[in-house]
């Protein structure tokens, strides 16, 4: 086949590539508020809807109530997320739990997202449009995200 046949097959492919990795996912507002490197997931997410976006997931199931899924070493200065999906109905995310590397100022990180804490002098705390309270916290090397969904652990 000549070069000059390749290139409209070329050019379509790579265009259909294109389009095919850009179809952007829709996440709610406040996801917005979780840290950067969580830029494919939110809460309330389902566990096939994580799955679908982030392959399938080892799932722990030590707990009755809640399945834990590892995400081990991301990149950048993350060591591994943890995410906590609800057992039951549609298994939503409801927290997230991200480790940073030591060396890390992980609470000038904190401050940087949410500003000053605005909850119990340590914490943060923000209403959602979606209805659910977003609340973060730093715990030695870790931010801790989670949204007060109905009928999960966190539930108001």
């Amino acid at each position: 086949m000549s070069s000059s046949r390749l290139l409209p097959v070329a050019c379509a492919a790579l265009l259909s590539l294109l389009l095919g990795c850009s179809a952007a996912v829709t996440r709610p507002e406040h996801a917005k508020r979780l840290p950067p490197e969580l830029d494919r997931v939110w809460f309330g997410m389902s566990l096939a809807e994580y799955e679908k976006l982030h392959g399938q997931a080892a799932q722990d199931l030590t707990m009755s109530f809640r399945i834990e899924v590892e995400q081990a070493a991301p990149g950048g200065d993350v060591v591994r997320v943890i995410y906590y999906f609800d057992a039951e109905g549609d298994r939503p995310l409801y927290e997230a739990i991200v480790e940073y590397r030591e060396g890390v100022d992980v609470q000038a990180l904190a401050r940087t997202l949410y500003g000053d804490p605005n909850d119990q002098e340590t914490e943060w705390s923000f209403p959602t449009s979606e209805g659910f309270t977003f609340r973060a916290w730093v715990f030695e090397q870790k931010i801790v995200v989670m949204g007060t969904l109905p009928g999960t652990e966190w539930s108001e």
